[in-house]
C-alpha cells in the first residue's frame, strides 16, 4: 500500500504502535526520524520531522513531486530525495553536484 503509517515497535517486546498516520517514505536521522507525509497535491508534499523524544512533528518545507524516496546526511543539513518528473523519463547521473 503506497499510503501506509510507520509503527513502532519496543525492543524489549510489546505491542506496536503507530507513530505517523500515513508516510510515502521515511529515514532517521539524528535529529529524529525524516518522513515525506501523503498528500492530495503531488505538487505541495509535506517533508517533516518527528523528534522521536518527545514525538513531536515539525514542517520542515514542502516538496514538489516528491517519490517518498529519502535520506538524510549524518550532519542532519541536506535530504536528498527523488522527484517523479514524468513517465517514461531518463535516469540522469549528475557529477561533482555540489
Amino acid at each position: 500500500d503506497s499510503d501506509a503509517g510507520l509503527f513502532a515497535l519496543p525492543l524489549a517486546g510489546g505491542a506496536e504502535r503507530k507513530i505517523i498516520d500515513c508516510v510515502w517514505g521515511f529515514t532517521a536521522g539524528l535529529a529524529g526520524v525524516y518522513h515525506v507525509d501523503c498528500a492530495a497535491d503531488p505538487h505541495s508534499v509535506p517533508l517533516s520531522l518527528m523528534d522521536t523524544a518527545t514525538g513531536r512533528h515539525r514542517l520542515l518545507g514542502k516538496l514538489e513531486g516528491a517519490g517518498g524516496q529519502i535520506t538524510v546526511s549524518p550532519d542532519g543539513k541536506t535530504i536528498l530525495y527523488a522527484k517523479a518528473v514524468g513517465e517514461g523519463t531518463d535516469l540522469m547521473l549528475i557529477e561533482n553536484f555540489r
